[in-house]
C-alpha cells in the first residue's frame, strides 16, 4: 500500500486525493492538522497518534509517502528558488510534523551530545523550574557584570541549556519511534515530498539506515499547483505545464526523475 501523509496545504492535499482516487485498491491518505506552538512538544511526545495508523496502513512492504512540511539542505526554512546545496551532504533538513513541530536537521540525526542533553535536563529538573527562573533573572552568562559565582555556574549554564536540550531529547526520541513503526510494520520505503533534500545524501543516507527502509528524495523544487483544467499537480520547479515533470501524470503519480535512493549515490527513476 502506498500511503500519503500530508498537511492541509490546499494544492498538496488535493493532489493526495487525486494520487489516492487513480488507485484506491493500492492507496490511501490521511491529513494531519496544522500543529500550534504550544501544542508542539506535546505532539512530538506523542508521535505515535500522528504515524502509527498511517504506517499500519502502509503495511509489509508499502511506501510511506511524507508530505506535511518542507525540506532542504541547510538548516531552516530554504525551500525557497534562491537555496543552493551546500558541498556537505551532511547538512540536511525534513520536516515530519505540520507547523515545524518535527524538523529533523544534521544535528538531530548526527546526534552526538544525546548524554550531554540528558545529564543537562536531569541537573536542571533536579534544581527545580523555579529556581532556575530566580537564577535567569538574576545572573547571565554573556554579561560579565553578572556572571555567577563560581559555586553556582554549572546550575546557570544548565538551567539556561535545559530547553534546548529537551527539544533535542524529544526529536530524537520522536524520529527513533518512526524508525521503530516502520520495522514493526515491514514499511519498506520513505518518500520525502519536499524539496531538495536528495543533494544531503549523507544525511538522506543515515535515516535510511536508522529507520531500516530505502529513503526517496527530490533533488529539486517540489511544487504543487492547479492546472489548467483545475487539477492538482505535483512536478518539480522549472518544468512547464506539459513539459518534463509537469504533464497530465503529475495529477496522480510522484516524479519520478531527480531524485535520490538511499544507498544508489546516482539519480533514480526514468522519464515516461
Amino acid at each position: 500500500m502506498n500511503v500519503v501523509l500530508t498537511n492541509r496545504d490546499r494544492y498538496f492535499r488535493g493532489w493526495a486525493a487525486q494520487f489516492v482516487a487513480h488507485d484506491r485498491a493500492n492507496r490511501d491518505m490521511r491529513v494531519l492538522a496544522n500543529i500550534a506552538p504550544a501544542q508542539q512538544s506535546s505532539a512530538r511526545r506523542n508521535i505515535d497518534a500522528y504515524y502509527r495508523p498511517t504506517i499500519e496502513r502502509a503495511g509489509r512492504g508499502g511506501t510511506l509517502i511524507i508530505s506535511v512540511g518542507h525540506g532542504g539542505t541547510a538548516a531552516g526554512d530554504c525551500d525557497g528558488p534562491v537555496c543552493i546545496a551546500p558541498t556537505d551532504m551532511r547538512n540536511g533538513m525534513v520536516d515530519l510534523l505540520p507547523s515545524g513541530a518535527l524538523r529533523i536537521q544534521a544535528e538531530n540525526v548526527f546526534y552526538h551530545n544525546r548524554e550531554s542533553d540528558e545529564r543537562t535536563v536531569a541537573h536542571a529538573d533536579e534544581i527545580g523550574s523555579r529556581q532556575c527562573q530566580t537564577l535567569a533573572r538574576r545572573y547571565s552568562i554573556t554579561d560579565e557584570r553578572r556572571f555567577p559565582p563560581d559555586r553556582l555556574w554549572p546550575n546557570v549554564v544548565d538551567c539556561r541549556g535545559a530547553g534546548g536540550a529537551r527539544q533535542r531529547l524529544e526529536i530524537r526520541t520522536a524520529y527513533d519511534r518512526i524508525g521503530e513503526l516502520l520495522r514493526q510494520f515491514g514499511v519498506s520505503n520513505v518518500t520525502f515530498l519536499t524539496c531538495r533534500v536528495g543533494n544531503a545524501q549523507d544525511f538522506v543516507d543515515r535515516i535510511g539506515a536508522d529507520w531500516g527502509v530505502t529513503i526517496t528524495a527530490y533533488e529539486r523544487r517540489v511544487a504543487a499547483n492547479e492546472d489548467s483544467e483545475g487539477l492538482m499537480r505535483v512536478y518539480l520547479e522549472g518544468d512547464v505545464e506539459g513539459r518534463g515533470t509537469n504533464t497530465g501524470r503529475a495529477r496522480h503519480e510522484v516524479p519520478n526523475v531527480d531524485r535520490y535512493v538511499t544507498g544508489s549515490r546516482s539519480h533514480a527513476g526514468a522519464t515516461r
